[in-house]
């Protein structure tokens, strides 16, 4: 506390222009140092900024690469979805036909014509059964 109170005396003794002269030379100082970067600083942010722009380039590079990369995924799934739709569309195509011939069979075993030539048939279908016979 002792120290505290003389430095408040001198300060008080001290002439205000004095003091503001004082801070004056203290903030050019400050600044004129701050204003003017050294050759090294100078060199040293050159190569800082060529740094970050051969990053940026690399950067930029690389985005057209993906952006290239994801427009031919897109194609890839546009391709895949259409040739999806196809073949779905053949599938319905195939069971329709099957359907039709199903329907069709259906109609011929439960024909009457169908049943008796079945009923007629009998007895040969069982000679070939029991020589052991191919019918064919």
């Amino acid at each position: 506390m002792f120290g505290q109170d003389e430095r408040t005396d001198e300060l008080q003794v001290a002439s205000r222009e004095r003091l503001l002269t004082e801070i004056g030379v203290l903030q050019f100082a400050l600044k004129s140092n701050q204003l003017e970067p050294t050759k090294q600083e100078l060199q040293a942010t050159k190569q800082e900024l060529q740094a970050t722009k051969q990053e940026l380039q690399a950067t930029k590079q690389e985005l057209q690469a993906t952006k290239q990369e994801l427009l031919a995924a897109c194609d890839a799934v546009y391709g895949s979805s259409a040739e999806l739709g196809e073949l779905r569309v053949q599938l319905n195509v195939a069971k329709d036909k099957v359907r039709r011939a199903q329907n069709r069979n259906k109609l011929i075993v439960n024909s009457a014509t169908w049943k008796l030539g079945h009923l007629l048939m009998a007895p040969r279908r069982i000679l070939l059964r029991v020589f052991n016979i191919s019918g064919k």
